[in-house]
């Protein structure tokens, strides 16, 4: 009697032990993924950005769509995504010109609008900025809704 009591405690202990384990462990994980999804949409916005930028820098303005900017990706040689020749900094490979409207997070279209500056009575200034957001994270986007010079290609999640 006295053996099957300690056999059974030893049981209800492993058990327990494996609980303990798996409640502090599962969640530790969840968070890292969660973390990884955060980097890699951030990545991703950051490629469109340096598209932007060039695009930018050829046409002295911004694509109306981000169709216009992949069409734009596809045909200029000289672009290539921050640290394309370094794919072990990146922590997803880059697949396609096409993935540069997506979400990397849900595949989602990316939100993007350009956005002028206008005087006190609504004629425009010419100043224009651009505003990314990526659709499954809300809170993260690049430049702004506000055609503030001061907020062209700036992160929100700084």
């Amino acid at each position: 009697m006295r053996l099957a009591l300690q056999v059974g405690l030893v049981l209800v202990i492993a058990v327990l032990a494996y609980v303990l384990y798996w409640s502090i462990t599962a969640p530790y994980q969840e968070q890292l993924e969660r973390e990884r999804e955060t980097a890699i949409g951030r990545e991703r916005l950051d490629d469109v950005r340096s598209a932007l930028i060039s695009f930018r820098d050829a046409y002295n303005d911004y694509p109306s769509t981000l169709d216009s900017l992949v069409t734009f990706v596809e045909t200029d040689s000289a672009w290539a995504p921050p640290d394309f020749e370094d794919e072990e900094t990146r922590l997803s490979p880059f697949s396609s010109t096409d993935s540069l409207q997506i979400s990397a997070r849900n595949g989602a279209p990316l939100n993007y609008e350009v956005v002028q500056q206008t005087d006190s009575t609504g004629t425009p200034t010419g100043v224009k900025i651009y505003w990314l957001q990526d659709p499954a994270a809300p809170g993260e986007s690049i430049g702004s809704r506000d055609a503030n010079p001061s907020n062209r290609n700036r992160e929100s999640w700084i």
